[in-house]
């Protein structure tokens, strides 16, 4: 890993001569050991990269989101499958992933969105031209946490129930009033599975 240069604007390629050196996609997943890496786990060790390139010198990787993006899907490509992926109410869409349920995470995050409650999506996943080895994977989306009126939410947790084989139990901001309720045995309603953890925000309550 060359981590010696020094700059101050950052594009693609001077990113990743930064962070993996003179290495191609293939030579730098064989000479790190990334090939059982999923998408998720390069991004983050792409970020350890920067802050050593970082500590070494390098400048202009304050805000490089986007270009370690990218170059973790360079890196995933390298060995990965294109999978056809579909749901009970989506459309058919192809995604290269290096597994089967990576390709379910990605085809949910892209294809739904939670607004205040966790949504639970039922992936139909194979690899493109084999469809007997066609599996489901069961994929949480969770919603994004609204903002807070003040910097960060500071939750405080409210009474614990059961509920089923689980628990629920509903956290308040002492800042904003939101309140974050929490199931631990939450339903499927594709196909009534319990024991889901299901995260919903409700406002908070009027006076």
């Amino acid at each position: 890993m060359n981590t010696t240069i020094k700059t101050t604007t950052v594009d693609a390629s001077t990113y990743w001569a930064i962070v993996l050196g003179d290495l191609t996609e293939s030579q730098a997943v064989e000479a790190h050991g990334l090939s059982a890496l999923s998408h998720s786990e390069l991004m983050a060790w792409l970020e350890t990269c920067e802050a050593t390139a970082r500590d070494a010198g390098a400048t202009g990787l304050d805000d490089v989101f986007g270009l370690r993006w990218d170059a973790a899907t360079a890196l995933a490509a390298v060995g990965a499958i294109t999978f056809a992926c579909t749901s009970e109410d989506g459309s058919p869409v192809e995604v290269t992933a290096a597994t089967a349920r990576e390709a379910a995470e990605l085809y949910a995050a892209d294809e739904y969105s939670a607004d205040d409650r966790t949504a639970i999506v039922n992936v139909l996943v194979a690899p493109v031209g084999n469809a007997v080895a066609a599996e489901w994977h069961k994929v949480q989306v969770d919603p994004a946490e609204p903002d807070c009126e003040d910097v960060d939410h500071a939750w405080q947790d409210g009474p614990v129930r059961g509920n089923g084989g689980g628990i629920a139990c509903t956290a308040t901001c002492a800042h904003c009033g939101l309140r974050r309720h929490i199931d631990t045995w939450g339903t499927d309603p594709h196909d009534g599975t319990q024991g889901h953890r299901i995260v919903r925000y409700l406002p908070a309550v009027s006076e």
